[in-house]
Formats: C-alpha cells, sequence, structure tokens
C-alpha cells in the first residue's frame, strides 16, 4: 500500500531548512548594525569634514566614492554574506543533508500589499501628529522609524508563525516594542539611526550566534555518530 506524501508539510520543511542554521539573522544583524552605524555617522561632523578633505585633497570623485561606499556597505554585506553563508553549508552544515535552493518570495504578495498600505496609512497619521504644538522637530523621521519597525515587526511574527520558527515571532516582538522607545525621547538625527540599526541588529545577531552554535553542535554529533 503506498503512503500518501505530504505535501505541505515538505514545502514547510525546505522553508525552515533555510532558517534553521542562523546564518540568515547573523546576516540580517549585520545589514541591520552596519546600516545604523554608517547611516549615523553621515549626521555627525566628523563624516563631513573627512568628506570636505577627500575633496580638498583629491577633487570630488573621491568625495562622491567615499559617500557611496558608506551609503551602500550595508547592501555589500547582505550580498557578501550569502556567499560566505552558501559556502559554509556547503562546507560544513549542510555537507552530510545536502543543499536546498533558497525560495525568494517567502512572503506573499497580499501581506506585502496589506503593509504597503498600512506603511501609508500610518505616514499621513504621522503627519497629522507632527502638526500637533507638543511634536518636536525630527519626530516626523522618529515615526518613520518607528512605522518601519512595527511593520517589520510583524512581517517577522507572521513569518514566524507562517513557517513555524518560534524565535522570529520573538525577534518581531521585541524590536518592534523596542523601537516604540525612538518616540518616547527627542534623539539626534545620530542617536535616531544608531538605535534603529542597533536595536535590530544586536537581537538578529544573538539569535543567529545562538542558533548557528547549537547547528554546529548538531552537525558535529551527527558526524561523530557516523
Amino acid at each position: 500500500m503506498n503512503q500518501q506524501v505530504d505535501a505541505e508539510k515538505i514545502m514547510l520543511k525546505t522553508k525552515q531548512y533555510e532558517f534553521a542554521d542562523g546564518l540568515r539573522d547573523l546576516q540580517f544583524g549585520l545589514t541591520f548594525s552596519l546600516a545604523g552605524i554608517a547611516l549615523s555617522w553621515m549626521f555627525t561632523p566628523s563624516w563631513f569634514s573627512f568628506l570636505f578633505k577627500l575633496k580638498e585633497n583629491y577633487g570630488a570623485w573621491a568625495l562622491w566614492t567615499a559617500f557611496l561606499l558608506l551609503f551602500y556597505l550595508p547592501a555589500f554585506t547582505a550580498v557578501g554574506m550569502l556567499r560566505v553563508m552558501e559556502y559554509v553549508r556547503r562546507r560544513w552544515l549542510w555537507r552530510e543533508s545536502g543543499m536546498v535552493k533558497s525560495i525568494r518570495n517567502m512572503v506573499p504578495r497580499r501581506i506585502l500589499v496589506i503593509l504597503v498600505v498600512a506603511s501609508i496609512l500610518l505616514i499621513f497619521f504621522g503627519i497629522y501628529l507632527h502638526e500637533l504644538p507638543q511634536t518636536y522637530e525630527l519626530f516626523l523621521l522618529s515615526w518613520l522609524l518607528a512605522v518601519n519597525s512595527w511593520l517589520f515587526g510583524l512581517t517577522l511574527v507572521w513569518f514566524g508563525k507562517h513557517i513555524e520558527v518560534t524565535r522570529y515571532i520573538w525577534i518581531g516582538i521585541i524590536c518592534g516594542l523596542a523601537s516604540t522607545a525612538l518616540l518616547l525621547r527627542e534623539l539626534s538625527l545620530y542617536e535616531m539611526w544608531l538605535s534603529f540599526g542597533l536595536v535590530w541588529g544586536l537581537v538578529f545577531l544573538i539569535s543567529g550566534a545562538i542558533t548557528l552554535r547549537r547547528t554546529w553542535m548538531e552537525v558535529r554529533e551527527e558526524s561523530h555518530a557516523k
């Protein structure tokens, strides 16, 4: 008698496989951290002084090169981490179990549409709040960063439930709530970007390090058992 194949269960296991080793968390953590550090540095006097010195000594091309390199540093890091992840998985983590091709569209289009609509509504609500006399000068930017954190946090909560990976639910809740602190006090542009990037970055890095350590120990135990 032939056994029936549970296709949905196989698809779920495939999705979990991509995020089971914690390398994705480390990629997100490094990207968020570097984005926060890079963008915060752009609003410091030392950065502007550095750019002006470059322009004086080498010309405008050096200024723009340095600016673009810093601006795109998080993107370069994310792409570079993909190569590192592939190597580590092929060399150690997935050597016995086999490689799995990453699924590109993990979040359905309807969820993305809902998030876009929600972000637009929240932005207009933030503009309305910004007109109130009680708000401070940079309130709107703080609001936009908090909105992005809330929506990304909600996406992670949905995603964690969808693929049944609990840690993403907790990451979404913790970082989404922590970002609300951006609205509770008046921060400079430097403090805003740095706190936004490091809140998400550190939580992802801690999650990735713990998960990767557990995965590495499991792989070693399996290899020794054989």
